[in-house]
């Protein structure tokens, strides 16, 4: 039985019609190879960007069911010139939107959760020889209505089927060709990656990467579907393969950044501590009130994270999160029951996440002292098992990005 490849195009790879054509030349080729080939596809270029400027011309704060049902048109216009495309080969192709491939989730507009896949049609095409081209980012709830996956969705499309279908690879093409130790585009030494582990991947996609969805790497990892990015415009090269084993690294990893990022410095109520209650006992009430604080935010849909001071305030808790989700975060604080004093928004920072396979306490003294010696001020910090991440100026970061990558680097290549 012939082996099934799943290959999801982002939406650089499809902005012009050329570009159309070269990708599904990659789906012919890797066609006549063949491979049983499904297409997904992200919207073309910057089209869902321009149609939430739409959206917003209308209601600043549009209804989420209609924005999902008007977002879902930007993949429904790739889907269907991609087979176009297909068929001008001499390919067998059909497009599909979330609903035809039977991709049924949650009722979570804008970040919905696939709950099942009924591929029965999809199936049915490929045993056919037909190239089914499906639209990533979406899916059909039970209510009926279409929804959307949220950022990145296409990746958690594409790996969802790979899975699913038991696909010998799922090929993620977008303009890079592959991972990097860190952003190309900022870091110019920055080396790419023949492989990467699933777990590595996942660090440096929450932490700033941008190259795939987090979710989609959980995904992967939890099926063990290989995944290989790469880019459309090399399609002979072969990328960066993501598999469940560390192979070719001695520690370090690679260097994840984020600039959209805000901190929220919240001074906590010392009259809590009362006349007798000594420093201990308030360094767990810190704690709880941490943990509280935190699972408020995420009940109240914010992925916010609670990092150190480089200056620690034993009365004082920094809360790290996406600018987007400021606003929501505020009217959480002003609402809260928790002894909170005051607290002020820190913006024009940005984040740098080494990752390493184990991140020893040497990395952390050498990466401060690098800054340091360099003048660049750190606010915060947060040091995990396979990660850590320093808070800079964003003016900053950039400087700081090369100065850690020449730092680390030099391990890459001991590997």
């Amino acid at each position: 039985m012939n082996k099934i490849l799943v290959i999801k195009f982002g939406g650089t790879s499809l902005s012009t019609v050329d570009r159309i054509k070269n990708a599904a030349k990659i789906v012919a080729a890797a066609s006549a190879e063949g491979k049983k080939v499904i297409v997904v596809v992200s919207a073309m270029g910057n089209a869902t960007d321009d149609l939430i400027k739409l959206s917003e011309a209308i209601d600043q704060m549009p209804d989420r069911r209609e924005l999902d049902a008007l977002m879902a048109t930007g993949e429904q216009q790739s889907a269907t010139l991609m087979a176009m495309a297909l068929q001008s080969l001499g390919c067998r192709a059909t497009s599909f939107n979330g609903d035809q491939s039977g991709i049924l989730t949650n009722a979570d507009f804008g970040n919905a959760t696939i709950e099942k896949l009924e591929l029965t049609e999809l199936s049915r095409q490929i045993k056919d020889d037909v190239i089914p081209v499906v639209t990533g980012f979406q899916g059909i709830a039970a209510t009926g209505d279409t929804t959307t996956l949220g950022r990145g969705g296409s990746d958690i499309t594409a790996i969802a089927l790979a899975a699913a279908l038991h696909a010998e690879r799922c090929d993620i093409y977008s303009d890079v060709d592959g991972i990097y130790s860190a952003d190309p585009r900022v870091t110019k030494s920055a080396e790419k990656l023949k492989t990467i582990s699933y777990a590595d991947m996942l660090e440096l996609a929450k932490h700033g990467a941008q190259i795939l969805n987090p979710r989609s790497v959980v995904l992967a990892m939890n099926a063990n579907v290989p995944v290989r990015v790469r880019s459309t415009f090399m399609p002979n090269d072969q990328g960066t393969l993501l598999t469940a084993e560390n192979k070719g690294f001695n520690s370090f990893v690679g260097i994840a950044t984020c600039t959209t990022l805000n901190c929220i410095e919240i001074d906590l109520d010392r009259l809590e501590l009362g006349p007798t209650r000594s420093l201990r006992s308030f360094a767990l009430h810190r704690l709880r009130t941490n943990r509280e604080l935190h699972e408020l935010l995420l009940h109240n849909g914010i992925d916010a994270e609670i990092i150190e001071a480089v200056r620690p305030h034993p009365f004082r808790i920094l809360l790290l999160l996406k600018k987007a989700d400021t606003a929501r975060a505020i009217a959480v604080l002003n609402n809260t029951a928790l002894a909170i004093r005051r607290f002020r928004i820190i913006t024009d920072l940005a984040s740098i996440t080494l990752v390493a396979i184990k991140m020893t306490a040497k990395y952390h003294v050498d990466a401060l002292n690098s800054l340091t010696k360099h003048n660049i001020p750190i606010t915060g910090r947060t040091w995990h098992n396979r990660r850590l991440t320093l808070l800079v100026p964003i003016s900053m970061f950039a400087k700081a990005t090369d100065i850690l990558h020449a730092e680390f680097a030099a391990l890459l290549k001991a590997a």
